[in-house]
């Protein structure tokens, strides 16, 4: 009974790892050893957390504007985003920390973890970009 089990928690964890279009696979999934998959995730983490970072600049900027033209009594936008930004990095972190926790502490396991940090942290560059776009 485990060995279904394991086979079928390693198949939501592959189905979790593709993140770029339904039938296109991710670059690092083509990687050969669990070596170079964990090193393509990590620096396409890198490379959407800088995006991440530019889109939470502009977004701020746009909310700070936003708070220049409202009332001294309406709630503060850029202090609204701070706060909700810090609460989604925490979020990130537990939800990769939970897919990375289906690999059992296996080899696939960073990679899981660093293949979700990069999914979600393309999703939120996107959430807000529709802030300021």
């Amino acid at each position: 009974m485990l060995r279904p089990l394991a086979i079928s928690a390693l198949a939501l964890c592959a189905s979790l790892t593709v993140a770029f279009a339904q039938d296109e696979l991710h670059p690092c999934e083509t990687m050969g050893s669990t070596v170079e998959t964990t090193n393509c995730y990590g620096q396409a983490h890198e490379a959407a957390d800088a995006d991440l970072n530019l889109a939470y600049k502009l977004a701020i900027t746009a909310a700070k504007d936003v708070d220049n033209y409202t009332s001294d009594t309406a709630p503060k936008a850029a202090i609204i985003l701070r706060d909700a930004q810090r609460r989604w990095i925490a979020y990130r972190d537990e939800a990769c920390d939970a897919e990375a926790a289906f690999w059992g502490g296996g080899t696939g396991a960073s990679a899981a973890f660093l293949a979700c940090l990069e999914r979600l942290t393309r999703v939120r560059e996107q959430d807000l970009r529709r802030l300021f776009d």
